[in-house]
């Protein structure tokens, strides 16, 4: 785990995450450079009503970084074994030959699933 990280805005858990700051993180987009993968619980307690949030704005949120195995969310079909990259809204989705990849799926899913990945970056080759 990355230590010592404070969430800039609404974070959702085993979301892609990128600095937006010092010691700040963000949740990313399809276009961001990915820091590591928020954590996998959320920062309330699970009871009715409770915020299903793993931060909001300037509240502390732990990061899986480079070579941690943990949990993303699919934001489509990803294969075991795929090379995985950020969609829209943080989520992970099979990044494609030639392009930027920020974790592998050890255990895929269908979107909306939780997947098993470690945080590695690299090209697809």
């Amino acid at each position: 785990m990355i230590a010592g990280q404070t969430a800039s805005g609404d974070i959702a858990p085993s979301r892609f995450v990128k600095k937006s700051g010092a010691y700040l993180v963000a949740q990313c987009t399809a276009a961001d450079v990915p820091f590591g993968i928020s954590q996998q619980g959320s920062l309330a307690t699970p009871i009715p009503g409770a915020s299903p949030l793993a931060a909001t704005d300037g509240f502390p949120i732990a990061v899986y970084g480079e070579e941690e195995n943990c949990l993303l969310d699919a934001g489509a079909t990803v294969a075991d074994g795929a090379f995985v990259k950020p969609d829209a809204n943080g989520k992970g989705v099979t990044a494609t030959t030639g392009n930027r990849y920020y974790a592998i799926a050890e255990r895929g899913g269908d979107a909306d699933e939780k997947m098993q990945v470690v945080v590695r970056f690299g090209i697809v080759p």
